[in-house]
């Protein structure tokens, strides 16, 4: 089975996650390939057990007092690059579209 799993990297448990999935889903020979957003690529540390990796900007929420703050999501986001990335991930090639 090939897998397209999205992950949400802003530090809230996403990749704590994917790395405890990743392992199960190995054991049934699953080939996944990873997609990581949230944050630049270079700031992500110890990705080693995800060989088949991508990084996108992707969407960034900005979150007051538990609360979506509609402005300051659209002032942190550039929607042109959100939309070139949704246009470019061609999914048809996958079984599964997992999205954390």
């Amino acid at each position: 089975m090939k897998i397209l799993y999205g992950v949400q990297g802003t530090g809230n448990g996403h990749i704590t996650r994917a790395r405890a999935l990743n392992q199960e889903l190995l054991k049934f020979g699953a080939q996944i390939d990873f997609v990581f957003s949230g944050r630049a690529p270079k700031q992500y540390f110890a990705l080693d057990e995800f060989p088949q990796r991508n990084f996108l900007h992707g969407l960034k929420l900005a979150v007051h007092h538990g609360k979506v703050n509609m402005l300051q999501t659209w002032q942190q986001n550039n929607i042109k690059v959100i939309f070139d990335e949704i246009n470019r991930i061609d999914t048809r090639a996958y079984d599964l579209v997992i999205s954390d």
